[in-house]
């Protein structure tokens, strides 16, 4: 069960970097777009999702099948 929590949590790391990388494209080009919004979104999903889909998900089907 916890590989499936390192597995979403590399997920989102690997969108934070993508974000990142997306920004400093977008920055280098000087292209007007909302690159600075995906990225912080980014940011609160991995904030956020991390500790609530281990609360809301994993651990009540981790107890279920216990």
């Amino acid at each position: 069960m916890n590989c499936y929590i390192v597995a979403y949590v590399g997920l989102l790391l690997i969108n934070v970097f993508g974000a990142l990388t997306y920004l400093i494209a977008s920055v280098h080009n000087g292209i007007d777009n909302l690159s600075g919004t995906t990225f912080g979104m980014s940011l609160v999903c991995a904030i956020i999702y991390t500790p609530c889909s281990f609360v809301c998900w994993y651990r009540p089907v981790y107890n279920a099948f216990k």
